[in-house]
């Protein structure tokens, strides 16, 4: 079989049998592949668990195979992360790669895409504090804005509240639109202009955005560290 090599972030990573996994990567050349690495939990493997871990940058070394799964020969890590073992960064990290994966599901070649998710586990690598702790809410409003669906801020004085199904300020509240106070203080997120962000106000930030994420993604699943992470918040 021909023997290609790629490099990406690795997102995921489940069992395919007693000692094999199957490990999902976004990669620069591919976007989202998929890698069966053999014999990695057997004691004499080669492979390394720890080379593996959510949030690494590798290169991979595989055989093309006739399906979507490919079978890895040599992996090398390229960038790890260095937080690996905070509970607090492993939340936020997992939070992450879950959500992008459940944006990017396709084999579609997106070098910009790539580099994007690169960066900003650079940038959470230095987070810390109160910095970590609003990190998913800036990534969730910088990744609208990537993509391209970034809600609308309000045209008049009197759209004061906030329809996420439709990502706009109008003037009449009904069974679709946030509260007052919490359209309030979603706008000032989305202008930026530093509002009390406590514990309770992060938790709502991070619920409306995922709500805003299920209504204007296709397809899109709201991770399953969100729990996690909104007791971390």
């Amino acid at each position: 079989m021909p023997i290609h090599r790629t490099t990406g972030v690795v997102l995921t990573h489940r069992d395919y049998s007693d000692h094999s996994l199957i490990c999902s990567l976004y990669t620069e050349d591919f976007g989202r592949k998929s890698f069966l690495i053999k014999g990695i939990k057997h004691f004499l493997s080669p492979f390394k668990m720890a080379d593996i871990q959510p949030g690494y940058v590798v290169e991979v070394v595989y055989y093309l195979g006739k399906t979507e799964l490919h079978v890895v020969k040599d992996v090398f890590v390229r960038e790890r992360c260095n937080v690996s073992n905070d509970l607090s960064h492993l939340t936020v990290r997992s939070f992450i790669l879950e959500l992008f994966a459940s944006v990017f599901t396709n084999p579609q070649s997106d070098p910009k895409s790539y580099f994007f998710l690169v960066n900003r586990m650079r940038s959470l690598q230095q987070s810390q504090g109160i910095a970590l702790g609003l990190f998913p809410l800036k990534f969730l409003k910088d990744f609208t804005e990537y993509l391209g669906v970034v809600p609308s801020l309000p045209d008049r004085e009197e759209d004061v509240f906030f329809k996420v199904s439709e990502g706009v300020f109008v003037s009449e509240e009904d069974n679709q639109t946030l509260s007052p106070a919490q359209s309030e203080l979603f706008l000032a997120f989305l202008k930026g202009d530093n509002p009390p962000l406590n514990s309770e106000n992060r938790a709502i930030i991070l619920s409306v955005w995922l709500s805003y994420y299920t209504a204007h993604i296709a397809n899109f699943r709201v991770p399953k560290s969100y729990e996690i992470l909104a007791d971390f918040l």
